[in-house]
């Protein structure tokens, strides 16, 4: 039998490279791998990758600004988690005052049709019935969570014309009085709507429910 003998060179090589694996895994360093990475380029005539500098202890200062990024992005988790009973919160209360006025209107709709023709509004009738079934219906989806979105794009748009057509000296002091601008009728509609257009209704919402089911349908 005939057995391979390594050439003197290359035998010292493996066993100064073994040496170097084993001070390696003996005593990590900053970047994980990059110290016999040094040692084999410093073996092969090479630059080293990076310079290493010893693990220090963090300092005082250092171990507090930790400590407050850590508590930061507790409080920050926490206060997530509040975000969808918030909303459903919203969607309740505000749902039921957009159904109360709408439903207000449904049953005195001659006097919204008067109104509105004196606003000058185009087809009064007609936008007095739309108004008051937006509204109404609109409040009830705003509750249920249901097609959130697109009904609160519709009634703020419907508030923006409220401020437009009722109200448009309040809507011109929106930058140089914003306290007229604010207690204008239209304003906390305006303003809950756009809040739920934005965050959505939720995840206590039946738009939650169905989107999670045909997320469930199409794996």
């Amino acid at each position: 039998m005939q057995f391979a003998i390594m050439p003197r060179e290359d035998f010292g090589r493996t066993i100064v490279v073994s040496a170097l694996l084993m001070t390696w895994i003996g005593h990590p360093c900053n970047y994980s791998g990059r110290c016999l990475s040094n040692a084999l380029n410093s073996l092969n005539g090479q630059r080293p990758l990076v310079q290493h500098r010893p693990l220090r202890p963090l300092r005082p200062r250092e171990i507090r600004m930790k400590r407050l990024i850590a508590m930061y992005a507790e409080l920050s988790g926490m206060l997530s988690r509040l975000q969808s009973p918030f909303l459903l919160a919203v969607r309740l209360y505000w749902g039921w005052q957009f159904a109360q006025t709408g439903w207000g209107k449904m049953h005195d709709i001659a006097k919204i049709t008067a109104f509105f023709t004196t606003l000058n509004i185009p087809f009064p009738a007609f936008n007095a019935h739309f108004v008051a079934g937006l509204e109404f219906f609109g409040g009830i989806l705003l509750i249920l969570g249901l097609g959130a979105r697109l009904v609160s794009l519709l009634l703020a748009a419907n508030m923006f014309v409220a401020y437009w057509t009722a109200d448009r000296e309040a809507l011109g002091y929106f930058f140089s009085d914003p306290g007229k601008f604010y207690v204008a009728d239209p304003f906390t509609f305006l303003f809950v709507s756009l809040i739920v257009l934005i965050f959505g209704a939720g995840f206590l919402s039946l738009d939650h429910l169905i989107a999670k089911r045909l997320k469930e349908q199409a794996r």
